[in-house]
């Protein structure tokens, strides 16, 4: 039989966030005049030390922190030729490219995350970064489309598909983040399919948000077909679901729009605790109307299911809420609930590490910098995001916790390969040198 569900508590969560924001306030950082002060000596060092790659990092990172960003990314470009591999030299470098308003190249940078040794703190920061300004340039993009969409036709549409959220119609909140939740798992499950290309959901959520769509305003006649076009994607699945007395009813169709009216909605009905179970029937369903057969182990893999604990996944969907709002700090919170009642939910636990990630560096470029700073701790200390969730813990009366994957990545593996945290004082210049 399955867990009563726990009502989530708003205020409570408010009065955590508020600890939170009280919390950052109080961290000490390096000021930009103090990184002043050590650029002389930093110099110097580099200048007597022209291929050592931590003399050459250590300026990069000062010129960086003090606004000179075309020397910091002609200092970190050298360092990283002797160190191709150091995290903290390429996270400056990104964000040095950030500062010289070259967000497509400082992408690129942070994108080499997934080629480093995961969980050094500066390689989740670049993770983090890159989370960031993916979702920046996304919207910079679809904002240029929509601006231009006038001139956009229905040539030149995919056969992709894109899975809108489902509307929920049902009377009880606490079950509205279903509709995210489950737009999700549609989504990944079809995009395992091999041969299938679907739209991610970032994509379309932030279309969404760009042109301020509800979801109930989204999948209709005069919307899809919009969207559609903006998103190149020519099908499309949506619909809308309905919790009553513990009966889940969901109402789903596949729309091949260019082609074909807007099409009946197939409905389907199951006990809250079959939810899982239901979602695999639409997946299935989708296929055999894409015309799509699946071979007996595709079919198996097909059939997993990321969790059976509902709690778990009620607190993986507001999770997805509290990450398409930008709040990263909540969305983490969520996730780490998430893993705790379901310790095997791995992509709670992967969302979990991306929230942890975006949530240290979001902002401007100003934020990035201060990042590694603020992040920065003591030794025997915690995180700076590990110490939100904590206090998030203590005051949600959902029982929020971090999870194993919350802990502080940089425990089981040194702070920085090619020096200690922050920068050392460096030596005097060699006697006679320039």
């Amino acid at each position: 039989m399955p867990r009563p569900v726990r009502r989530f508590h708003p205020l409570l969560f408010v009065s955590a966030c508020a600890v939170v924001l009280a919390a950052c306030a109080s961290e000490r950082t390096l000021t930009p005049e103090q990184y002043e002060q050590r650029l002389p000596a930093l110099e110097a060092r580099a200048e007597a030390n022209p291929s050592n790659a931590a003399a050459l990092r250590d300026l990069g990172e000062a010129y960086a922190q003090t606004g000179a960003y075309r020397q910091a990314e002609n200092v970190l470009q050298r360092a990283e030729a002797a160190a191709p591999d150091d995290p903290k030299t390429l996270y400056y470098l990104g964000v040095s490219k950030e500062g010289l308003e070259q967000p497509d190249a400082a992408l690129t940078v942070f994108a080499r995350y997934r080629d480093l040794p995961p969980r050094s703190r500066f390689q989740q920061l670049m993770a983090g970064r890159h989370g960031w300004l993916l979702r920046a340039l996304l919207r910079d993009e679809l904002a240029a489309l929509v601006a231009a969409e006038d001139s956009l036709t229905a040539e030149g549409v995919t056969e992709a598909i894109a899975v809108f959220p489902l509307t929920y119609q049902g009377q009880d909140s606490l079950y509205r983040p279903l509709g995210r939740g489950l737009s999700e798992m549609l989504t990944v499950d079809l995009a395992s399919v091999e041969g299938l290309r679907v739209v991610e959901r970032l994509r379309l959520q932030t279309l969404l948000d760009e042109l301020a769509l509800t979801q109930n305003a989204a999948f209709d006649a005069e919307t899809v077909p919009r969207l559609g076009r903006l998103l190149r994607s020519g099908r499309v699945v949506g619909g809308v679901l309905d919790v009553q007395n513990e009966q889940l009813r969901t109402d789903v169709a596949l729309w091949d729009w260019p082609s074909e009216p807007l099409p009946g909605l197939s409905s389907r009905q199951a006990g809250l605790a079959e939810l899982f179970a239901l979602e695999k029937e639409i997946v299935f369903d989708l296929l055999v109307q894409l015309g799509i057969e699946l071979a007996p182990a595709e079919r198996e893999a097909l059939a997993r299911v990321p969790t059976r604990d509902l709690q778990a996944f009620l607190a993986y969907s507001r999770g997805l809420l509290e990450e398409d709002a930008g709040r990263f700090v909540e969305a983490a919170a969520f996730y780490s609930q998430a893993v705790r009642l379901d310790p095997g939910f791995a992509e709670a636990a992967q969302k979990n590490q991306e929230a942890q990630a975006m949530a240290e560096v979001a902002g401007g470029v100003d934020m990035a910098l201060a990042a590694p700073r603020r992040s920065a701790r003591p030794p025997g200390g915690t995180s700076l995001v590990h110490n939100r969730l904590t206090l998030l813990n203590q005051n949600l009366g959902a029982h929020v916790v971090p999870g194993d994957e919350a802990r502080e990545p940089t425990a089981d593996v040194p702070l920085d390969p090619l020096g200690a945290e922050p920068i050392p004082d460096p030596p005097p210049p060699p006697a006679g040198g320039n």
